[in-house]
């Protein structure tokens, strides 16, 4: 399936708009986290977010697994560190939603709340002392 910038998901009888946004794409702003993954996977990624509840609010925090369970790159940092976290945000009253690689290393807002990285480690997507290195900002091998 392609996307072309947009996409239209259905949850809870609910219409959420999923946008991209070029700024974090390879020709986008040079101060922004980029996406490494296609427009498609990027979706993907907010797909899953929204299915398995990782919304909060109006911010939703996504990743992407591997056949055997392990993240995998989603973006690139400033820094041009590899990204595995994906961050979600509805800034609107409209429910469309954009994303980026989160930074949470370099950017306190890009962490996870525990509640989040909470339900990963029961699902057995990250292990506990993740969670600490995360929510410090520490670098941690995800």
């Amino acid at each position: 399936m392609t996307f072309n910038g947009n996409a239209s998901l259905k949850t809870d009888n609910k219409e959420i708009s999923y946008k991209i946004n070029p700024s974090h794409r390879r020709s986008g702003n040079p101060n922004k986290s980029i996406w490494t993954i296609t427009q498609d996977e990027e979706i993907t990624c907010f797909q899953l977010a929204l299915s398995k509840g990782w919304l909060e609010e109006k911010t939703g925090w996504g990743i992407k697994q591997n056949q055997i369970g392990k993240l995998e790159q989603i973006g690139l940092s400033l820094l041009q560190e590899p990204l595995k976290i994906a961050k979600f945000r509805d800034d609107s009253q409209t429910k469309e939603w954009h994303g980026h690689p989160a930074d949470y290393q370099n950017n306190q807002q890009d962490r996870p709340s525990t509640k989040i990285l909470q339900i990963w480690r029961n699902d057995g997507i990250i292990a506990k002392h993740h969670i600490t290195k995360i929510r410090s900002g520490k670098q941690c091998n995800l």
